[in-house]
This record gives C-alpha cells, structure tokens and sequence, in this order.
C-alpha cells in the first residue's frame, strides 16, 4: 500500500478463507444470530473495487471520502481453517475442463 511517499508490505499466511465463511455462516443460520460484518459492510468492499476500478481505467489516483462504521467485525468473531493441502475427491461431478 502506497500512501503519499510512504510504502507498506503486508503478507499473509495461507489459510482457508471459505471454510470458515461457512462455518460462520451456517453456525448464524442454526442459532438465529444477525450475520455480522452486515451488508453494509460489503457496500464499503464494493465502493472500494470500483474506486480501484476507476483507477485502473484512468491511471489515476481516486479518493474515497471517509466512511464511518457504527458496527465494526469483532475479534471475536474470527474463525480459522487451515489451508486445503489436496485437491478434494469430486462428488457426482466432472473435472473442470482447461
């Protein structure tokens, strides 16, 4: 991330993002609990992609203006899986074709 002249690397370790969406997600069905981070939360995701996009498009910086959340995902709420290290077994289904 580059901001003004000052650049910042960050690397993260691999792990498996949509096991663990799932288990949120399927664990909220079952309780009755409010997903949480909420659809606003993707709004933000979403005017973010399209202000790269823009960028993208015009080789030009694009500024956001500041959004505020009243609601922010908690630590809390984190759930981990780890990495998948071999292709699964296909159930009743076909190889994807190159």
């Amino acid at each position: 991330m580059t901001q003004g002249d000052k650049t910042k690397t960050t690397s993260f370790r691999k792990k498996d993002q949509i096991a663990a969406e799932i288990v949120y997600f399927s664990g909220s069905v079952l309780t009755g609990k409010n997903l949480e981070p909420s659809g606003r939360e993707g709004l933000a995701d979403i005017r973010i992609v399209r202000a790269l996009l823009k960028s993208l498009h015009t080789g030009k910086p694009v500024t956001l203006a500041r959004y505020s959340r009243t609601k922010r995902p908690r630590l809390t709420q984190k759930v981990t899986r780890p990495p998948v290290r071999k292709k699964p077994k296909l159930v009743r289904a076909q190889p994807v074709s190159p």
